[in-house]
């Protein structure tokens, strides 16, 4: 018997998030880790200025702790909060923005 430790209440780590936009195509990338029982699930929501809203999820690359998507943003700028989950059920949320300041009108 005896007790398991802490690990078992440990949420994921979201580690690094980068964001990528080309072209209205947007991909994220993200480095989740999790001690104890493993990362579940990695969902990536988009919340537009006009209140759009949509869910992605992402797949893991290959052995590594790097989960990624990629979508065609409805706009420039949009909030994005990462959604990662491990397989004890415990969820950590990382939020990350987007905005897109146009360049300055010359004079």
């Amino acid at each position: 018997g005896g007790g398991g430790g802490p690990s078992e209440n440990q949420p994921p780590r979201i580690e690094d998030i980068s964001l990528t936009l080309s072209s209205g195509q947007v991909t994220i990338r993200v480095k989740v880790t999790d001690v104890g029982s493993g990362v579940q699930k990695v969902t990536a929501k988009v919340v537009y200025p006009n209140g759009t809203q949509a869910k992605y999820d992402l797949k893991q690359e290959g052995n590594e702790d790097v989960w990624v998507t990629s979508f065609t943003a409805q706009q420039d700028a949009f909030q994005v909060w990462i959604i990662a989950r491990d397989k004890a059920g415990n969820e950590t949320v990382s939020q990350w923005s987007q905005i897109q300041t146009p360049p300055p009108p010359p004079f």
